[in-house]
């Protein structure tokens, strides 16, 4: 028995030395990080700062405040008793408290208020203001560190800056209504303060704007189409004239005086008048005048006679062969049923190609030459064209070598034709030719519809070969009796 709990006492001993052997940290040993505390109170941004210490290569973070540092993230290349790091930068001088971090969460307070000083920015001007700019044109100033500048003040007004960057900054001349002498000053922030201001060496004089004057007054009304002057001053840059909703065509512009023609109305429209202009401060600026302008219509002239200008009627495969000279109408075929009495000639391209003008009333064997949708009229569409055939005009081709005919057709060219009446055709025989023939430029016809005992005259401005004879047309100008 006695040797059994010798055995007991050995083994208790030698667990107690075995247990009493780990160390009370669980068995891990930590490596300490230790600092030696700083001697700085204040540092500039940018400044380089050295730390001394053991196992200084375990610090993962340095941080001013609430910035870091810049540290190297490779612990195994760091020097152990010495770490450097760069001030970072701040936004204003500051008292910050100044920590570093090791084993990703342990922290040394290094102080408690150290004072980061930041270097104030501070612009410079080194261009002078110019002596005189107008209204809305650019001012330009140029210096160092202007790219801080975030207003800029023209008297007491801020304007707004139009551009800046490090070495300049801009603005538009504001508007002003006469001649303004001021100074510039440009206000910014920096590590010192708000609102700072710097002022532009010199004395800006702002002009006014070119604008447009008027010291003529407006007519009480103007009748469509005719001229409207106005006087006044700068009146050249004026690019247009509105009058309401309309808009009138501009005549002449000289500095005094505008001249513009009055749009055409239907009916007594009562209006203001805007004239529109560009200068140095934008694009279509307005000035409306004082008063109002009462446009009328022009009257009504009742003409003596109808005319028709560019009338073109062409052979059988044209589909424009028939013409009445009371609505200046040209019909196809297929019109022709329906308006047999309104016609007052027809042309046809005969055999030989030559181009025909026709009096109805002698048509009864070309008529068949005319097709609506494929049937010739009168034999194949199976309608009756009587009232058409019908109708009795007949032709004269005026001849230059008479006299009284050569100056008939010289008004007609000249277009000096008012009225159609029997003085008009003194001394000329009556037509007689059902179907004048083969016409060049500047024939003059003189045709009368005895059906509906109305005279016309017809001017030939153009002849046109088709690709076929039957495609030939001619382009008339033609006054007719009213």
């Amino acid at each position: 028995m006695k040797q059994n709990y010798r055995l007991q006492f050995i083994l208790v001993c030698c667990l107690t030395m075995i247990f009493s052997s780990c160390t009370r940290d669980n068995d891990i040993d930590i490596p300490q990080t230790s600092v030696n505390q700083i001697t700085e109170t204040s540092v500039t941004v940018g400044d380089e700062m050295t730390f001394t210490g053991t196992n200084m290569h375990l610090i993962t973070k340095v941080t001013f405040g609430e910035i870091e540092a810049e540290v190297d993230p490779d612990l195994a290349k760091r020097d152990r008793h010495t770490l450097k790091v760069t001030v970072p930068a701040q936004t204003l001088t500051q008292k910050v408290r100044l920590f570093v971090t090791y084993n990703t969460n342990k922290t040394i307070v290094l102080s408690e208020d150290l004072e980061i000083i930041v270097p104030p920015v501070i612009p410079t001007a080194t261009s002078m203001l110019p002596t005189t700019v107008m209204s809305g044109n650019v001012v330009e100033i140029t210096g160092t560190d202007l790219q801080i500048i975030k207003n800029i003040q023209v008297g007491t007004a801020d304007v707004t800056l139009r551009s800046k960057d490090e070495r300049s900054v801009s603005f538009v001349a504001p508007e002003v209504a006469e001649e303004v002498s001021t100074t510039v000053k440009l206000i910014y922030d920096n590590s010192i303060g708000s609102n700072q201001e710097l002022t532009v060496l010199g004395t800006l004089t702002i002009t006014p704007a070119v604008t447009p004057k008027v010291t003529s007054s407006l007519p009480e009304s103007a009748l469509s189409g005719t001229e409207i002057t106005l006087e006044g001053e700068n009146l050249a840059i004026i690019t247009t004239v509105n009058l309401g909703t309309l808009t009138a065509t501009v005549q002449k512009k000289e500095a005094n005086a505008l001249t513009f023609l009055v749009p055409t109305v239907t009916e007594e429209t009562t209006t203001g008048v805007t004239l529109v202009y560009n200068n140095t401060l934008g694009s279509n600026r307005e000035l409306a005048l004082d008063g109002t302008l009462l446009l009328k219509p022009l009257p009504v002239v009742e003409t003596k006679i109808l005319e028709w200008d560019n009338v073109i009627i062409g052979g059988q495969s044209t589909n424009q062969s028939f013409f009445d000279g009371t609505t200046g109408t040209i019909y196809t075929p297929c019109d022709l049923f329906d308006n047999q009495e309104k016609m007052d000639f027809m042309m046809n391209v005969n055999t030989s190609g030559e181009n025909q003008l026709y009096n109805p009333a002698n048509a009864t064997s070309v008529l068949k030459n005319q097709l609506c949708d494929g049937k010739a009229l009168g034999t194949e569409d199976g309608k009756d064209y009587s009232k058409f055939l019908a109708v009795n005009t007949k032709f004269r081709l005026l001849s230059t070598s008479n006299a009284a005919q050569g100056e008939l057709a010289r008004k007609v060219i000249a277009r000096e034709i008012e009225e159609i009446n029997d003085e008009l055709f003194t001394g000329i025989s009556k037509p007689s030719s059902n179907t004048p023939k083969n016409f060049v430029v500047g024939d003059v016809l003189w045709f009368y519809n005895a059906t509906k005992d109305k005279n016309g005259l017809i001017e030939i401005k153009e002849v046109t070969a088709g690709a076929t004879p039957q495609e030939n047309t001619m382009k008339m100008h033609i006054y007719y009796q009213k």
